[in-house]
């Protein structure tokens, strides 16, 4: 049972005599299965749940896959999600790149909350200590260890989250700030906030935010994290400027509430 209804059992004896009963399941009666709980670091796995080899792990898993705790990726390895609906269970559940990490997401990837209960998760978080980066995205030395780098493109969708994508940690401060992120022709759908950018160094950014299109179409409900802002916003870019594309993307609100588009 993956979703809460009214049930109906029939059981037939051995002398062809039926008896028949309903059960009603509400949503927190549903058993939750993950395949893996608690902390995931890639590289780091006995058993890991892709294929790894030289340092890159890669899901590739079209049945989906189901984490209830959090996904690591640290300095020197890199995580390729394709093709593979990743469901992540549980209020405090995220993703974070570390500092020297590498995250992709492409092929149509799903990263979401709990589609069984319908909740919300944490998002990913990129970290960076501002400092390392000399040029724009192309020309950025990812193997410095001062920032995270994460890339969602061909069609990915980030959904559910508090926040979508932070290039910070939860605090939201600057202490952590500055992961690199290219985002570029995906979804992002019912998060509290879908994209909240910090400086990458002084106040420059070279994240690229284009073509996507930011969803709303129910009323988030859940919790901000503190110092955010505390209704649904598209993208927030605090104290930093651009040195690469924030352009073309589209903003659609089919609730009835009054989301912020761009901030």
């Amino acid at each position: 049972v993956a979703t809460s209804n009214t049930y109906t059992v029939t059981v037939t004896n051995t002398n062809g005599c039926t008896a028949t009963a309903q059960y009603t399941v509400d949503a927190t009666q549903i058993a939750t299965i993950a395949n893996f709980s608690g902390d995931y670091t890639v590289g780091a796995m006995a058993n890991p749940l892709g294929v790894y080899a030289t340092n890159t792990e890669t899901w590739n898993n079209p049945s989906g896959l189901r984490i209830a705790g959090q996904i690591i990726i640290p300095n020197g390895k890199h995580l390729i999600i394709d093709q593979t609906t990743l469901e992540m269970i549980g209020h405090d559940s995220r993703i974070t790149v570390q500092k020297g990490g590498k995250m992709t997401v492409t092929n149509q990837a799903v990263l979401r909350g709990d589609a069984c209960t319908n909740d919300y998760w944490k998002g990913i978080r990129v970290l960076g200590d501002g400092t390392g980066h000399t040029g724009n995205i192309p020309q950025v030395n990812f193997n410095t260890g001062h920032y995270g780098w994460l890339r969602v493109f061909n069609g990915s969708t980030i959904q559910d989250a508090q926040i979508g994508i932070a290039n910070t940690d939860d605090d939201l401060s600057t202490a952590n700030a500055g992961g690199i992120i290219s985002c570029t022709a995906s979804n992002l759908i019912d998060n509290g906030q879908g994209v909240f950018l910090m400086p990458v160094k002084k106040y420059n950014n070279c994240s690229i935010i284009t073509d996507n299109q930011f969803s709303f179409t129910k009323t988030y409900n859940y919790p901000y994290l503190s110092g955010s802002l505390t209704q649904q916003i598209g993208m927030v870019a605090v104290l930093t400027r651009f040195s690469n594309n924030l352009q073309n993307n589209r903003f659609v609100n089919t609730t009835n509430n009054n989301i912020i588009d761009l901030g």
